[in-house]
């Protein structure tokens, strides 16, 4: 590698400079978790030729590199998703026991929990701050634009993260419908997001998780669907014809049924993540991600 460019690399904190020179390449220092040998990287732009393949697959690719090789420097990027520093559940056990996964946090992204947990990983592992005690601090600073993550949400009551079953806020703070009134019972079922289980009764699930509104309401969304869901008028339609009944009933088993995805996020990780960073460019010549 041009000396040049190595000097710069280890000012960026992109490589590492004790690491010999003639080292085989790999992803993680460390290894990473057996869970995580199956994620499947999200076809961001600039790995086009690694999407879909696995952790464990990529480690085996890399492995024919030497540490020191342009390639090896290429693959740098995957380290957030295949070896994470900082876990949106606190620890890697509890963000593995993660009993809302399918909750959707950004309906318009089709963002679930699931899909944040890996997301964080990759904002966080070159973060230049400490893992923090709430994920919405963590320090951004180093990617363009900044993007925090779900400020002024209690995220981690609202995805199910072991420990925090009771941190929603009671009193809520904030409510889906004005001064307090509750979704009309002709709205819960009314799906806002096509392609998604998303409802009204859903939002308002979502919003009493919030903990500061003004915070919140900066990247979040789920409290412009006032409209759509607080008038007791019958099943309302979009301009486009987006909003629709739910099909599912009520009822249905799967516990938090009207805040869930239909296809499953671990299941199909790539496509999933693609909606979440469709904003995203990879710039691999320089190393860091630009959120348009």
């Amino acid at each position: 590698m041009n000396t040049k460019i190595s000097i710069t690399l280890i000012l960026l904190g992109l490589i590492d400079p004790t690491v010999a020179q003639n080292e085989t390449c790999s992803i993680c220092a460390d290894g990473f978790d057996s869970n995580l040998s199956d994620f499947q990287m999200p076809p961001l732009p600039g790995l086009d030729g690694i999407a879909g393949m696995s952790c464990s697959q990529i480690e085996g690719l890399v492995g024919n590199f030497q540490s020191d090789s342009n390639e090896c420097f290429g693959f740098s990027l995957v380290q957030g998703f295949c070896c994470p520093k900082c876990f949106l559940c606190d620890t890697f056990e509890n963000d593995m026991n993660m009993t809302n996964a399918d909750s959707i946090l950004s309906p318009d992204q089709g963002l679930t929990c699931g899909l944040m947990k890996h997301f964080y990983y990759f904002l966080s592992h070159d973060a230049p701050n400490s893992c923090p005690a709430n994920p919405s601090d963590l320090d951004t600073d180093h990617i363009p634009g900044g993007l925090k993550v779900a400020p002024g949400l209690d995220i981690r009551g609202y995805c199910g993260c072991p420990g925090f079953e009771d941190s929603k806020p009671d009193p809520p703070v904030t409510n889906l419908c004005p001064a307090g009134e509750e979704v009309p019972a002709t709205k819960n079922d009314l799906v806002l997001v096509p392609g998604t289980n998303f409802t009204c009764a859903g939002a308002d699930n979502l919003a009493s998780f919030v903990t500061d509104r003004e915070a919140y309401e900066v990247q979040g969304t789920v409290l412009t669907y006032e409209d759509d869901c607080c008038d007791d008028s019958g099943n309302s339609t979009s301009d486009s014809g987006d909003i629709t009944t739910s099909a599912a009933p009520s009822d249905a088993p799967g516990g938090n049924n009207e805040t869930e995805a239909v296809a499953d996020p671990e299941e199909s990780s790539s496509a999933s993540m693609m909606k979440m960073t469709t904003s995203i460019v990879v710039a691999t010549a320089v190393g860091f991600v630009i959120f348009l």
